[in-house]
């Protein structure tokens, strides 16, 4: 098809319409660099706010409980006091060959029994100077000092977690806070173990130490039992009531 030439008036219009398409390109190039910050400023968004990290790392500190602890008094625990900021979480790691716990002085915290291997955490919010010792060996043996630097507060204070009939209960909560004083390694007294499922239920000084499925047949349930009257070895109704389920539902290793 014919096609008229185009005349000198669209030429310069064309080329005005170019001009201005170019310069609004560079324009918007310029703009999109200064909106992501070249130079080191951080981006922005509507209402003034600035992009914030993904995340804070929450800050840690380990206390390594060493071979031979028992008996180093404040050293037990390694470096005494450990001074730590508010929310810092604290980790205690069992490197010895017998168990321990870390506890509290004012039972704030209890790691509960601590085999070798094995490790606890908690998290402190708030200044202060918390004391501890091993709650099997005393402090007199072994204990420790965190010191938080911050505004006066107290660590985040877990929720006490109901008495559930398991070994790991029964062991740590109950008889740790009661017996591990005595029944521990290397030299538990009379013989008798508590640390283990297997030196509990399976106990070669006393067979019948736990009779599984029998807790009124079983040692240790009636020792527990003629214990009411008070001292260390005394339980609360829950704690004896706890042991007693643990034993009548066959005594699991859980």
């Amino acid at each position: 098809m014919w096609r008229a030439a185009p005349s000198a008036q669209n030429d310069a219009s064309r080329s005005m319409f170019m001009r201005h398409s170019q310069c609004a390109v560079s324009v918007l190039a310029l703009a999109l660099l200064t909106s992501c910050g070249r130079g080191g400023g951080a981006p922005r968004f509507p209402g003034g706010g600035t992009a914030q990290p993904a995340g804070t790392p929450v800050a840690t500190a380990t206390v390594v409980i060493g071979r031979g602890a028992m008996g180093l008094g404040s050293a037990a625990f390694g470096m005494n006091p450990l001074t730590i900021a508010p929310g810092t979480r604290v980790t205690w790691t069992n490197q010895d060959d017998m168990p321990h716990t870390a506890t509290a002085d004012d039972e704030l915290w209890d790691s509960g029994l601590l085999q070798p291997g094995e490790s606890f955490s908690f998290t402190f919010t708030g200044g202060g100077t918390f004391a501890y010792h091993c709650n099997i060996h005393g402090a007199g043996l072994m204990s420790g000092t965190i010191i938080v630097s911050g505004p006066p507060g107290q660590g985040s204070i877990p929720t006490p977690a109901p008495l559930l009939p398991t070994f790991k209960t029964v062991r740590d909560k109950i008889l740790n806070p009661h017996c591990m004083a005595c029944h521990v390694p290397p030299a538990p007294s009379g013989g008798l173990d508590f640390t283990t499922w297997d030196s509990l239920v399976h106990n070669p000084v006393l067979p019948n130490l736990i009779v599984p499925g029998s807790p009124n047949q079983s040692r240790l349930f009636i020792h527990i039992v003629a214990a009411m009257g008070g001292g260390q070895e005394a339980m609360t109704a829950e704690e004896r009531q706890t042991v007693f389920d643990w034993i009548q539902a066959g005594a699991p290793n859980n």
